[in-house]
């Protein structure tokens, strides 16, 4: 038997997280189950939004890293509805407060934001969230400490889909054999599994790269035909109400999302088929 405090034996990497209960963190932590994982506590990382808990911050991860340690901050509101400024704390002052207070360990530290940061401003408080943080990114001095942020897609796996999300909704939809109202569905969207995902994001983190990186695989699909392919699978075709609703929010028409050539080798789901196979289970 080999003691835990043999010099010869080799530490494992530590990957921290911030956020661990959500599906994100589920999904890293199940990839990255041999490494030494640590979650952090709500209780311990609540108010890391305040300036004055920099230096606190900073001794915490100073005791705590080894080598090629990294720090996935993925607590974040989701929800638009949900009060603004809340919404900027947990999404915005949280994770900049962390990094200013770490800058200059030997860490790295990963971000996550949505693809719909592109749009350059929104009326949508989530997206304007994540626009402030990846403006505050691209304005970083370089340091020791490496920064990723990674822009993401539609996300689904890992239990059932957020109700206020279309595809929750339209799986609330699907369960109840209720009327589904969507709107004339010419947004566009990319669908990944958060499997899928952890891959692409540990592609990444095995590179030389730093700042902000899209995790986009090429796959992008109208909302309309997305619906109107799944009711179709699941024959029920007569619950799909197209251009019942309007568009709350300025968002993406053009289909060009172009896969990140650095995710070349990810053979990711098809959109269609990756979110069906994941919601029979559940409709069962």
């Amino acid at each position: 038997m080999v003691n835990a405090l043999d010099k010869n034996t080799p530490q494992k990497r530590k990957i921290f997280v911030i956020g661990s209960n959500g599906r994100l963190a589920q999904s890293l932590l199940n990839y990255y189950k041999e490494d030494a994982c640590i979650c952090l506590n709500r209780s311990e990382y609540e108010n890391w939004d305040q300036e004055q808990n920099r230096p606190k911050i900073n001794a915490y991860f100073k005791s705590q890293i080894t080598s090629e340690n990294i720090l996935f901050i993925t607590s974040g509101i989701l929800n638009a509805k949900e009060d603004s400024e809340r919404i900027e704390k947990v999404n915005f002052k949280l994770p900049h407060n962390i990094i200013m207070a770490v800058n200059g360990l030997d860490l790295t530290v990963v971000t996550f934001g949505t693809i719909l940061e592109k749009l350059k401003e929104s009326t949508n408080p989530y997206v304007k969230s994540k626009i402030q943080l990846s403006k505050m990114l691209l304005n970083l001095p370089p340091s020791a400490t490496r920064v990723i942020h990674f822009r993401l897609h539609t996300l689904y796996g890992y239990g059932e889909p957020n109700t206020f999300m279309f595809l929750g909704q339209l799986f609330s939809a699907l369960k109840k054999k209720e009327k589904f109202n969507m709107t004339s569905g010419q947004q566009i969207r990319e669908y990944h599994h958060l499997d899928d995902v952890a891959i692409a994001i540990d592609t990444i983190l095995s590179k030389p790269q730093h700042g902000i990186v899209e995790i986009t695989s090429g796959n992008g699909i109208r909302l309309r035909d997305f619906a109107l392919r799944i009711f179709e699978e699941f024959k029920f075709q007569d619950l799909l109400n197209i251009g019942g609703l309007e568009i709350e929010h300025k968002d993406k028409f053009q289909n060009d999302y172009k896969k990140n050539e650095d995710l070349k080798e990810i053979d990711f789901r098809d959109p269609v088929k990756g979110v069906c196979e994941y919601l029979k289970p559940l409709l069962n």
